[in-house]
């Protein structure tokens, strides 16, 4: 099947230069040169770039401690996972032990009202022992 674009259609691929950042080297350059021209520019430009910085080193700090929490968290996690099939292990076998103690008691009533039944026949006369 055939696409409804022309092949000439660039609106997915343009030609136009990538957006540059703020502080690009040439900016920073030509704030370099306007600096020499201007000192108070320049001092102006190191206290920005003084703040920027301290705000980075803080949300840094910031991400640091988060991702300590979250490691925490993780471990708390799967010790929980841990703990969680050990239960499920033990469950599966008390279920299983469960199983087979109810089984035997069943048998063990049948048995005895099988006895009981046999001592019933052999008290009535009249009834033939099997």
């Amino acid at each position: 099947m055939k696409s409804p674009k022309s092949s000439n259609d660039t609106s997915q691929h343009s030609t136009s230069p990538a957006p540059k950042r703020k502080d690009s080297i040439f900016t920073a350059a030509l704030n370099v040169d306007q600096a020499k021209k201007q000192p108070s520019a320049l001092c102006a430009h190191a206290q920005r770039l003084e703040r920027e910085n301290t705000s980075l080193r803080a949300r840094t700090a910031d991400y640091e401690t988060k991702m300590e929490d979250l490691q925490g968290l993780w471990q708390q996690h799967e010790w929980l996972h841990q703990q969680h099939q050990s239960l499920e292990e033990k469950h599966q076998r008390l279920s299983d032990q469960y199983a087979k103690v109810s089984s035997e008691l069943m048998m063990m009533k049948i048995e005895r009202q099988i006895r009981e039944a046999r001592l019933d026949g052999l008290a009535m006369p009249g009834l033939e022992r099997e």
